[in-house]
């Protein structure tokens, strides 16, 4: 999955994932805070962490069932949704 906007390029993978999912960026301040919200269909958040955004960041996915999922990244200058399955 990529999501291309202007020089920010955000990649994420695999999907569908089982544990873990990768977020690549490119075109991004390092060091920018980043929040990650994992939500639900019903927009509940069942995962948020905020980070010091670097070429990589992954998301576990240990704790959560499986299902579609929504993840938000915003920081001050972007915001993104990318969609996820989670399989067991």
């Amino acid at each position: 999955l990529d999501d291309v906007d202007g020089t920010v390029k955000i990649t994420g993978y695999p999907n569908p994932a089982s544990d873990v999912f990768n977020i690549n960026f490119e075109g991004i301040t390092l060091g920018e805070i980043v929040t990650l919200q994992l939500q639900d269909y019903t927009g509940r958040i069942v995962n948020e962490m905020t980070v010091s955004l670097q070429p990589m960041i992954q998301m576990s996915l240990d704790t959560v069932s499986s299902g579609s999922y929504q993840l938000i990244l915003k920081s001050e200058s972007f915001e993104k949704i990318i969609r996820i399955v989670k399989v067991d």
